[in-house]
């Protein structure tokens, strides 16, 4: 199972009742992940945020629609950020077969909203880098960010060695 932590950005863009958002399943939730909508070069992104290891995703050209079906774009491109992030099949399969439930929450740990904030400026400095009329390689961007040390748990560690780990220990 999976809780989505919204951002007031994404609980507004979505049209998510903060009312009708779910409190915590009485079964012991698998994963945490934060989510935020932000604006780079004229389009919306959304970024996803793994709470116990800062592993981020960012993804492009975002609309409404996909806003209210945030469960959906977050169970199919976190395989695809898996892949560009050469995880092997087996990895991908079991992240994939544990989305199996959704639920929507409000951000709880103030930490990890900071961090995700900091992903999103050091993306939007990567996609200004780029010429304009030239599209930034998306997937490089993600690669490069979560190659970049960040403090976990008092510690500074590599997002995506961290993620690594994560997923190992599920498998």
């Amino acid at each position: 199972m999976i809780i989505l932590h919204c951002t007031q950005k994404v609980l507004t863009e979505g049209g998510f009742d903060e009312s009708n958002l779910r409190a915590f399943p009485e079964r012991e939730p698998v994963e945490h992940w934060y989510t935020n909508l932000f604006l780079c070069r004229r389009k919306k992104h959304l970024i996803f945020t793994h709470a116990r290891s800062l592993f981020s995703f960012v993804v492009s050209g975002i609309g409404k629609y996909q806003v209210r079906h945030i469960g959906q774009v977050f169970s199919k491109e976190l395989p695809k950020a898996m892949f560009y992030e050469e995880f092997d099949a087996a990895e991908i399969k079991a992240a994939s077969e544990r989305i199996d439930f959704i639920s929507l929450a409000k951000t709880e740990s103030r930490a990890v909203v900071g961090s995700m904030n900091e992903f999103t400026r050091h993306f939007k400095w990567h996609m200004e880098d780029e010429p304009v009329g030239v599209e930034p390689d998306i997937i490089a961007i993600n690669k490069k960010l979560n190659e970049m040390p960040m403090r976990v748990f008092k510690r500074y560690e590599i997002p995506i060695e961290k993620f690594r780990k994560v997923v190992r220990e599920k498998c």
